[in-house]
């Protein structure tokens, strides 16, 4: 399908295809634009020559597409309509998405593996007392001792399972 755009002053209607072509100023929903079949175009290239002039004098134009500003307004309502709902849609998904991440980190709880690698990582020294009083009992140290006693200790326990776990 084909497009022809017309500047022309006056309504022209070709006899060999019986299409009429609007004037510049016509009035309705396509304005100057007559929509035409890619046959009829071939046809009317090859049998009129005032068609033919025209189009060599800029007065008629030929589009593979209509403009967006000649789209009806029905139909331009429609396509925004549809691009809301898809975006819409992708905005659904993706705060699902950014959701379950922030939930998957809370409240997951790390497993024994994630503890060891975690206490390989952890400075002892920025660590309250408290913390580390607990950290030690869990490790099956003597928890009531002075924090760098506990902090000694737990470095040690650490050590000693990450060369159980190497072998």
């Amino acid at each position: 399908m084909k497009y022809v755009q017309s500047f022309y002053q006056y309504p022209v209607t070709f006899s060999s295809t019986g299409i009429t072509i609007p004037a510049h100023n016509a009035v309705g929903e396509m304005k100057n634009i007559c929509a035409i079949d890619e046959k009829q175009l071939i046809k009317l290239e090859n049998c009129e020559p005032m068609f033919r002039e025209l189009v060599t004098k800029h007065k008629y134009r030929i589009l593979n597409k209509i403009p967006a500003s000649y789209m009806p307004p029905a139909e331009r309502i429609n396509q925004a309509t549809t691009e809301a709902d898809r975006l819409r849609k992708e905005l659904e998904e993706a705060k699902a998405k950014l959701a379950a991440l922030e939930n998957g980190n809370k409240s997951a709880e790390p497993t024994q593996e994630e503890d060891a690698s975690e206490d390989a990582d952890i400075d002892y020294g920025k660590l309250d007392y408290k913390d580390l009083q607990k950290m030690a009992k869990d490790n099956g140290i003597e928890p009531n001792q002075k924090k760098a006693v506990l902090i000694a200790e737990l470095k040690k326990a650490n050590e000693k399972a990450d060369a159980e776990s190497a072998e």
